[in-house]
């Protein structure tokens, strides 16, 4: 949700150069472009982010499990992947709700 907000804002602020850019000859395919690789980029590189750590940390977090006599990786797994792939669904979500609402913001 953070995210989101500071790309509305960021949209409301951006408005005036998409106009120049509009005025110049960009057409609406092009602006819709511009928008969607600058929100792709702003949401999923913590996305990658955040699954790089978790890769990472499984192990520490395996090995401290094993501490408490919980040698199940398999469920381990499963349970970060699934969450894994509730967190990136809802990071689809918003993005597309973000990248739809900027568009409507920079193209008025």
């Amino acid at each position: 949700m953070v995210i989101y907000y500071k790309q509305i804002t960021e949209g409301y602020s951006d408005r005036y150069n998409f106009e120049v850019m509009q005025k110049v000859g960009l057409d609406r395919n092009e602006v819709s472009a511009i928008v969607h690789k600058e929100i792709r980029t702003m949401f999923f590189l913590p996305l990658l982010i955040a699954v790089i750590h978790l890769a990472v940390s499984l192990y520490a977090v395996a090995m401290l499990l094993a501490v408490f006599g919980l040698t199940n990786v398999l469920a381990l797994l499963l349970c970060a992947s699934t969450i894994s792939l509730l967190f990136a669904f809802i990071y689809v979500v918003m993005y597309f709700s973000t990248a739809k609402t900027y568009c409507k913001i920079v193209m008025r």
